[in-house]
């Protein structure tokens, strides 16, 4: 992952289409210059056009596979770190969760 302009580090989030069971991993948001690309076994990648760079991936059927354990390996390269500590962003899907309460509680 690359910093904007150096200076603020890029956050991923992992978003869930419940109603069209879509795992979508994005380092921004979906734009029309994006590329696509079927990475195989229903997972798509949106890349920069520019540089290449996988920008979202989307996994399709997620919680189908979840069910029925069918489990999928990606073959991309990830430079995963911690970028910074921040608060935690809660959408109103993970806001009721109880994981989530107890720490909300504890910290």
């Amino acid at each position: 992952m690359r910093a904007n302009n150096g200076l603020i580090p890029e956050a991923i989030s992992f978003k869930c289409d419940r109603q069209a069971d879509i795992l979508s991993i994005d380092t921004r948001s979906p734009h029309r210059e994006q590329e696509s690309e079927e990475l195989g076994d229903e997972v798509v990648a949106r890349l920069n056009p520019e540089t290449g760079e996988i920008e979202n991936l989307e996994v399709l059927f997620f919680s189908t596979r979840l069910l029925q354990n069918h489990w999928f390996e990606l073959y991309i390269v990830a430079d995963l770190r911690v970028a910074a500590k921040g608060p935690l962003s809660v959408t109103p899907a993970t806001a009721s969760s109880p994981r989530l309460a107890r720490a909300r509680a504890s910290g």
